[in-house]
């Protein structure tokens, strides 16, 4: 079993190119995690999370496909699990092929 990583907003912000303004926009507006408390003040972000958020911005995910995943990671956690690399790329390659089926008219 690989290690989960949790980092600290700042290596969060790093991963993700975003400022931590925007890293709490992002989390108000469901594209982001909310982070894990890991003491009494202080809240990290799973590397897994920031990675499968940043490869699915990368594959053009639009905000509503980042939601779901938001909440496909967020489903994992609830379980105390983390998704493996291939469900995520799973769920990403779904999101792309129902955004390339055209639409019923």
């Amino acid at each position: 079993m690989t290690a989960r990583v949790i980092h600290r907003l700042p290596q969060a912000c790093v991963i993700t190119g975003r400022k931590t303004g925007s890293h709490y926009l992002d989390i108000r507006d469901g594209v982001m995690t909310p982070g894990v408390v890991i003491g009494p003040n202080a809240k990290g972000w799973p590397d897994d999370e920031l990675n499968a958020i940043n490869s699915a911005r990368i594959a053009g995910a639009a905000k509503d496909e980042q939601r779901k995943l938001v909440q496909f990671l967020l489903e994992a956690r609830k379980h105390g699990a983390a998704r493996t690399d291939d469900e995520i790329r799973w769920f990403i390659r779904k999101m792309i092929e129902r955004r390339k089926q055209p639409e019923a008219a």
